[in-house]
């Protein structure tokens, strides 16, 4: 790997950062969702945001670093075969994810008031068709790119789907040639879908649990759905963030394959991807600078101050009833 690879992702986390800054503009700063600051600490709905924020972090520094690890390493990190090698990412994020449903599941849940709901809530009460959408497509993409990869990969020498072999035959000696290089292949790529799947069923779990838990009080129930709806917004960036910087990681890997020629007798053999390796590159950039803008954003909105609801009880009930003919 060349050197001025290990620092190719800084320019992608800076300008990351910077769109990120934007949303601090007056115009733009009511885009953002915003935590209220909710009367009774019983809610566990502020640890479950610190530990949105920690994780999306977490796992912005494990891409980053990922290359330099690699690096150090000497290119061995791929020497062995390991099913987890590009799902690692993917993996972290559905434990991260399966600790705070846990959490958000056991936590208090008798109400000190009880509101009788309108009608039963679900992981869609608080979340809107373009957020599920921001999920979904990233997770699309990335099972066509699954199939793509992995029908252009060959078998190593165990019969593992994890290399792309580039085959000129024979020369005028009868002396065969050839070239193998690592690959996204159906050895990588199956356990990526599998993974990528498990953290989307995760995520509408940990959606489902966090809008079907009771309201603590009638006049409570206002701030209640604001910050549901937060953590909701919160959920969907962090999984669809995992899932684009994987898919970028992945991208990237294949694009590099469409790099290898190889000369012999005057002629040149190129790999089945190096027609579109260019167009790989720079999608895979811009895969990975749209999942760590998700990423930050959720450690943005996460680590915010709660806002204030105006009003005080007597006001919180009254809007509240028209609010449970929404939500219940």
């Amino acid at each position: 790997m060349p050197v001025w690879q290990i620092f190719l992702d800084a320019p992608i986390v800076i300008l990351a950062a910077l769109i990120v800054a934007c949303f601090s503009i007056p115009l733009l700063r009511g885009w953002l969702p915003r935590a209220p600051r909710l009367r009774d600490q019983a809610r566990p709905d502020g640890i479950v945001r610190l530990a949105l924020g920690v994780l999306a972090l977490g796992a912005l520094l494990y891409s980053v670093s990922y290359r330099l690890r690699s690096y150090l390493a000497d290119g061995m990190l791929l020497l062995d075969y390991h099913w987890w090698s590009y799902a690692d990412l993917l993996l972290g994020a559905c434990i991260g994810l399966l600790c705070l449903g846990l959490l958000t599941a056991l936590f208090r849940r008798t109400p000190a008031s009880p509101v009788a709901p309108a009608r039963p809530r679900t992981w869609r009460s608080f979340l809107g068709a373009r957020q599920l959408l921001l999920l979904i497509i990233p997770t699309a993409l990335l099972l066509v790119f699954v199939a793509f990869a992995g029908s252009a990969s060959s078998p190593d020498e165990d019969g593992i789907y994890r290399i792309l072999e580039l085959d000129v035959g024979e020369d005028a000696s009868g002396v065969g040639g050839g070239m193998r290089m690592t690959f996204f292949g159906w050895a990588y790529g199956l356990p990526v879908a599998g993974v990528a799947l498990a953290l989307v069923l995760l995520t509408l779990l940990v959606l489902h649990v966090n809008a079907a838990r009771p309201f603590l009080r009638p006049e409570t129930v206002t701030a209640e759905e604001a910050s549901r709806s937060t953590l909701s917004s919160l959920v969907i960036f962090f999984s669809a963030g995992a899932v684009l910087v994987t898919l970028a990681r992945a991208t990237r890997l294949v694009s590099k394959a469409g790099d290898i020629t190889l000369v012999r007798d005057g002629y040149v053999w190129e790999t089945s991807v190096s027609a579109i390796s260019p167009w790989l590159f720079w999608a895979s950039l811009a895969l990975q600078l749209l999942g760590y803008v998700l990423l930050l954003l959720v450690a943005r909105i996460a680590l915010r101050r709660p806002r204030a609801i105006p009003g005080g009880p007597s006001s919180s009930a009254a809007r509240s009833h028209g609010e449970l003919n929404a939500h219940g």
